[in-house]
């Protein structure tokens, strides 16, 4: 039996107040109607302000200002992100070229001891006046449009930047791990800088909080056999052992 249009929004608004986002095939699911109705469902309640559409579903507007709001974000599981950039800085040798995305989670790991003679590039403004502090690393900040919410670079001039580099290593984080899809970030510019990091390195580390881990999202950055390394807080369930045996930090 259909649910009447007004029972599926206040559905669909409960859901994402309940999760703060939530993914189209599952509204699919559990509203027992139409891709094509759920999306025209959700056209018209952002058309009034009540949510924010991303690729693949749907989140709460707070939700969506919290994730372009990178001082919010290094608020955020301070504790659990200093735990994770201190397992990662662990792969750090001398004389490594890395490259670090501009996420929150990758922010802290520049408060770490690093060992002499590196080289970084980064997309993240903040990441970078925080490296400026180690005297023995030598910077680059990655060219690309200024998004000022977020204090990052991103965009196809960034990209440009990147691929006239060669790292030994590059740590990025994602929004969630979707086992079946892979990591995935809701913004397309945020990716296409973030894949080229990947595509510029011999190894990929991905740094990522065990709590978005199995989370739903927007966009596929990568699946899990692109990726060398996994650093999280927490040990993971056997299913995703075995998706990254032999990776997991």
């Amino acid at each position: 039996m259909s649910i009447l249009k007004i029972d599926r929004h206040k559905r669909i608004l409960q859901a994402i107040a309940d999760r703060q986002r939530v993914a189209l095939s599952d509204l699919e699911s559990e509203l027992r109607a139409s891709r094509i109705t759920i999306q025209r469902d959700l056209v018209e309640l952002e058309n009034r302000g009540l949510l924010k559409r991303f690729h693949g579903g749907a989140m709460s507007r707070d939700y969506a200002g919290n994730l372009y709001d990178h001082t919010l974000r290094k608020t955020l599981n301070v504790d659990i992100k200093r735990k994770i950039a201190a397992k990662a800085a662990n792969l750090i040798k001398p004389g490594a070229h890395i490259g670090m995305d501009a996420s929150s989670t990758v922010y802290y790991l520049s408060e770490c001891m690093f060992p002499e003679n590196i080289q970084v590039l980064t997309l993240g403004v903040d990441t970078f006046a925080k490296l400026s502090e180690h005297p023995h690393v030598q910077l680059v900040l990655a060219g690309g449009r200024l998004n000022r919410m977020t204090n990052t670079l991103s965009g196809s001039e960034a990209v440009s930047v990147i691929r006239n580099y060669h790292f030994d290593l590059c740590f990025i984080s994602a929004e969630s791990f979707v086992p079946g899809f892979g990591f995935v970030d809701p913004y397309a510019d945020e990716i296409m800088v973030k894949q080229a990091l990947m595509k510029a390195s011999e190894k990929t580390v991905i740094l990522l909080d065990s709590s978005k881990i199995t989370q739903s999202a927007g966009l596929v950055l990568c699946s899990a056999d692109q990726v060398d390394h996994l650093v999280t807080d927490n040990p993971l369930d056997k299913e995703l052992k075995k998706i990254f045996k032999g990776k997991i930090l």
